[in-house]
């Protein structure tokens, strides 16, 4: 009986493993520095409540209490933030690509600056939403956000709340 050594992986299935590691390792990331930045915005929010901090506690580790307490809200905004995101960057895509086939001169570079400015705005709009829900305290992340989202004549941030 003939016993062979055993075969190389694919190049497929490398990619295709090197493709999910980078995956799981930008959500987890992108997760990280959304914690802290959700303790970063606790504390300025009862700074500028002025509200004291507890005698004895850092604000580093008055903001990892406070985003513990509320770790599910801020997980579920931060799903919703990268919905939003996502959603966003795939119809500015789109309107990009259909604007460069079409002749209009300069069109490219207006819609680049149209597109880093919603990224912008989408940030900031979390943000504020975020720090709506640390001030109030709400225990409904939903309603906290559709309360802080701003309202607009197309409808299009108070219909991010409602993610």
């Amino acid at each position: 009986m003939k016993v062979s050594a055993p075969r190389p992986p694919s190049s497929a299935a490398a990619l295709t493993g090197i493709g999910v590691v980078a995956l799981v390792m930008y959500w987890l990331r992108e997760y990280i520095l959304h914690i802290v930045q959700a303790g970063q915005i606790a504390i300025m929010v009862d700074l500028i409540d002025t509200r004291p901090l507890p005698k004895g506690r850092s604000q580093p580790s008055n903001a990892r209490a406070m985003v513990r307490a509320r770790l599910v809200e801020t997980g579920a905004q931060f799903a919703a933030d990268q919905i939003v995101k996502g959603v966003l960057r795939a119809i500015t895509g789109l309107i990009l690509a259909v604007f460069t086939l079409l002749p209009f001169r300069g069109m490219r570079q207006l819609l680049t600056i149209l597109r880093a400015f919603l990224n912008l705005a989408v940030g900031v709009i979390g943000e504020v939403m975020l720090a709506h829900a640390m001030r109030t305290r709400a225990a409904d992340t939903r309603s906290s956000a559709r309360d802080a989202a701003p309202r607009s004549r197309l409808g299009v941030p108070a219909a991010c709340a409602d993610l």
